[in-house]
């Protein structure tokens, strides 16, 4: 039977939970409308669809039969009443092969109940499991070390979800290529970028500007720029290498009034002449080309000035692109300058600074600004896409960085699945066996029984219960049954929902009553009543609950057909009339409480205690507590005593005991004054006084009173374990 059951992350329950526990042969679980009954019905009615949910079995699963909505939608269609209940008759060529079918079945039955021990034992699923799970908690908590704060953009649809997690990280472990994934610290600098908004498309920066006619002045400035040689005075110039500085002060010789401007002696004028004759016009026009390679240049170093200004903000630079900037406008500038002292001194040897090196570095912080540009203005137009392959490659990060845990984990897990793989294989064969031979067991019973006997037998316990509401009849051919009113008449769509569910739950009760049952009786099957209570009558009430009572009694007895119940109600009156029976006849249902607070749904155990109990029940409960002081109590024991013995009985409780003497005559009076006087007025202390020994002294003699009437046994009832009161819904 059920040993526990467990209800997760469906309808009302949370992912936390319910669990009842220590379940035993007979339950009974109250709960309002919409607190979750009828989805503990529907778990227990197809275990294997609530994978959330988990039960406990002793000594393993069984068959479970749910009596709820789904049950009376399939018995009480309106156009097939009900299928027909077979039973094993008397052929004895049929009897024997059954017989022998089901000693084959037994045999299966028991190599398939081995091979489950030997998987469910510390070698098989157990090892498997705990194995998979310590390992499934290691990578669960090893993500979330690095990836928690970007918990929204990595593992997507896994992160709240450690089974989910598991599953596809042993589905990407196993196609793992080995291939070395990007760096961690890549990966999460980049998770910045997905976490917003796509970036707006970045603009490449311009190509840099650069000077044209470098070679060209460079081979200008490296030749001398001398005088004509064809003068006399030229070869004395040349010798002493004084062009330069005459040529500066020709201009000032003009204005010396014919005088030396160096040492004031006078100078001749064809001096003077023959001087100035030597810087012809090809000297001169020397001049004005490196004048002219000047200007170029110069306009050459603004367009790159402005060029910098333009790019030197950019966010797409790096810090240190300002300082290679800076390194090649200086370059120029200082060619600027030797082009200057060019000018200054024609006959001088001039060599620019080649600006190769600082160029290609200013290239390649450019080649790498573009590169951020081209990377963003892809990232704004494929975002979604980009984001799909920075996930994809924390998971390769992440299956890396795990790899060795993987590869000892797959060593130990192995041995393991193969054992458990095949003894879920053998079991699968047994399963199947076993189930070929109950279909064979059943086509045999069907062909030897006809339907007539479940009809009568339903009606005839239909007619000792007292319901003459309708009657079955068999129809013909087809093997179902027709549902008649007293006077004979069909009723056709006339059945109220109050009447298909009795008629489903008599069903119920004959099928798993029945004498064709008899062969399946030690098959230990659990019952599930779901709310049988719907509009049925006062009447109906009585008879479902008589017939749950009986239920009752076949879980608890040895060797019945069937090995637990569980009832769910929501209605009071049943859950009295199936709950407050069975003191001293058998073992007491264990009592749940089904609750909606905020919502979602919780249960609170009461043992066998009742949770629900009648005005008469609680005044017994106050007697019986200890802690109830002596005024009150004498209030409860006369509302006891007059409830039962006068308007029960019809009686009166204090007739026949003023004959009492001696100890007893003394402890009556004293009990009636004090009920009487405790109860509706100031009690006398000259008479009876509540000292320490009070309380217990009004519950002997209250007993007294019982036993005098012969009503001990009703005492020593109500007297025992008190009852829970019912929480608020």
């Amino acid at each position: 039977m059920l040993t526990f059951v467990e209800i997760r992350s469906e309808a009302s329950f949370s992912d936390t939970g319910i669990r009842l526990d220590d379940l035993g042969p007979c339950n009974v679980i109250f709960g309002p409308n919409g607190s979750g009954k009828s989805t503990i019905s529907r778990v227990l009615a197809d275990l294997m669809s609530y994978p959330s949910c988990a039960t406990g079995w002793d000594p393993g699963p069984k068959e479970v039969i749910v009596f709820g909505r789904d049950y009376i939608a399939r018995n009480c269609h309106p156009s097939r009443a009900m299928p027909g209940i077979y039973t094993l008759g008397d052929d004895a060529v049929a009897a024997r092969e059954v017989e022998q079918k089901e000693g084959e079945r037994d045999d299966e039955d028991e190599r398939l109940k081995s091979a489950k021990g030997r998987l469910e034992g510390p070698e098989g699923e157990p090892a498997l499991k705990a194995e998979n799970a310590d390992f499934r908690k290691k990578i669960w908590n090893k993500r979330k070390e690095v990836w928690t704060p970007h918990k929204s953009l990595t593992f997507v649809g896994t992160w709240n979800a450690e089974a989910r997690f598991a599953s596809e990280y042993y589905e990407r472990a196993e196609r793992w290529s080995d291939e070395e994934p990007r760096s961690l610290a890549d990966l999460l600098e980049q998770a910045q970028t997905f976490a917003g908004n796509p970036p707006a498309v970045a603009e490449r920066l311009p190509f840099p500007p650069r000077p044209s006619a470098e070679e060209i002045i460079q081979e200008r400035l490296r030749r001398p720029l001398v005088p004509a040689s064809d003068q006399p005075i030229a070869e004395l110039v040349a010798e002493l290498g004084s062009a330069d500085w005459l040529k500066a002060g020709l201009p000032l010789l003009r204005q010396s009034s014919g005088r030396c401007p160096f040492c004031q002696q006078p100078v001749d004028h064809s001096l003077s002449t023959r001087i100035a004759a030597i810087f012809d016009a090809t000297y001169e026009s020397g001049i004005e080309a490196i004048r002219r390679d000047r200007a170029i240049y110069a306009k050459d170093i603004e367009a790159i000035d402005e060029w910098i200004a333009e790019v030197a903000g950019s966010p797409l630079l790096d810090a240190d692109a300002s300082k290679a900037l800076s390194a090649w406008i200086e370059l120029h500038r200082r060619n600027l300058e030797a082009i200057d002292r060019k000018l200054s001194a024609p006959s001088s040897e001039i060599d620019l600074e080649a600006d190769d090196d600082a160029f290609g570095m200013v290239l390649s912080f450019m080649d790498g600004a573009n590169a951020k540009a081209d990377h963003q203005t892809n990232l704004s137009e494929n975002f979604t896409r980009e984001r799909s392959a920075w996930q994809e490659e924390v998971w390769c990060r992440f299956l890396a960085d795990t790899r060795s845990e993987y590869i000892g984990h797959d060593a130990r897990r192995e041995p393991l699945l193969k054992r458990v793989e095949g003894l879920s294989h053998k079991i699968e064969q047994r399963e199947a066996k076993v189930a070929q031979l109950n279909g064979e067991i059943s086509d045999l019973r069907r062909g030897i029984t006809g339907i007539e006997a479940t009809a009568d037998a339903i009606n005839e316990l239909l007619r000792l219960q007292g319901h003459n509401g309708f009657h079955l009849r068999p129809t013909s051919g087809d093997g179902t049954y027709a549902v008649h009113r007293a006077d004979g008449s069909p009723t056709g769509d006339t059945l109220s929902e109050g009447e298909r569910s009795f008629l489903a739950f008599v069903y119920l009760y004959h099928h798993l009553a029945g004498d064709h049952d008899e062969a399946e009786k030690n098959l230990g099957r659990v019952v599930v009543i779901d709310d049988p209570m719907t509009s049925q009558d006062a009447a109906a009430v009585h008879t479902v609950a008589a017939m749950v009572r009986k239920l009752f009694e076949d879980a608890c007895a040895s060797g019945g057909r069937i090995a637990q119940v569980i009832v769910l109600t929501h209605n009071a009156h049943f859950h009295h009339e199936i709950s407050s029976y069975w003191k001293g006849k058998a073992p007491d249902p264990k009592h749940w409480i089904l609750r909606k607070p905020a919502g979602v749904s919780s249960v609170t155990s009461h043992g066998t205690n009742t949770p629900i109990m009648t005005a008469y029940r609680a005044l017994w409960d106050e007697v019986n507590d200890p802690a109830t002081v002596p005024v009150a109590l004498c209030n409860a024991m006369r509302r006891i005593l007059e409830h039962y013995f006068k308007f029960i009985g019809d009686r009166d409780w204090m007739s026949g005991l003023d004959n009492l003497d001696g100890a007893d005559a003394f402890a009556f009076g004293a009990l009636r004054r004090s009920l009487n006087d405790g109860s509706h007025g100031y009690l006398g202390a000259e008479e009876f006084y509540f000292n320490v020994d009070a309380g217990e002294r009004l519950r002997s003699v209250f007993r007294r009173v019982f036993e005098f009437h012969g009503q001990g046994p009703h005492y020593e009832m109500m007297s025992g374990a008190s009852h829970l009161l019912v929480p608020d819904l």
